[in-house]
């Protein structure tokens, strides 16, 4: 199994690298986990319409914070559980929203994660395309010095990002056999 972690700001990209590399790799297993699936369930409970608009965006990242504070690894954790799930059947899983150090060091520190599972860190950049509220959350900046083994820029046409992705992915799959 290979892991992909995908980092960038808002509306980078990540939730396309996922879908555009589902679509290649049809006949293969290619499950998404995101960190924020469990803090989206209790938004939804809450009320949240499911917009990320302004107010959406806020929301979910104040009721981050509130559980990283209560345990600076819960969202960690709760991914783990489902990761530990798609670790019996999946080719390739796709975890979609990382933001902070402790969900990359989470993910490739543990236990489900052994020599038969590829663990790689992908920053798609899309530069240009800040959504201005919340452009200075920690939650956009925690990763900005982080060193990934893949960079994506996400600069020009949805098809010129498609061949960036599944060279990419393309890439991985080479180097993890």
């Amino acid at each position: 199994m290979i892991v992909i972690l995908l980092s960038g700001k808002a509306e980078a990209g990540k939730d396309t690298f996922f879908e555009m590399t589902a679509q290649r790799y049809a006949k293969r297993v290619i499950k998404r986990i995101a960190f924020a699936d469990a803090l989206k369930r209790i938004a939804f409970e809450m009320g949240w319409d499911g917009h990320k608009d302004v107010a959406g965006r806020r929301l979910l990242q104040d009721l981050g914070e509130i559980g990283r504070r209560y345990r600076a690894d819960l969202w960690v954790d709760k991914t783990i559980e489902t990761l530990k799930t798609y670790s019996r059947d999946a080719d390739i899983v796709c975890f979609t929203d990382c933001r902070y150090p402790n969900e990359l060091a989470g993910i490739q520190n543990c236990e489900v994660i052994d020599g038969s599972i590829k663990v790689v860190t992908v920053r798609i950049e899309r530069p240009g395309h800040a959504i201005a509220a919340n452009q200075n959350h920690i939650s956009e900046t925690a990763l900005d010095g982080y060193v990934f083994d893949y960079m994506i820029i996400n600069d020009g046409t949805l098809e010129d990002y498609r061949v960036k992705v599944l060279e990419t992915v393309a890439m991985i799959i080479l180097r993890s056999h």
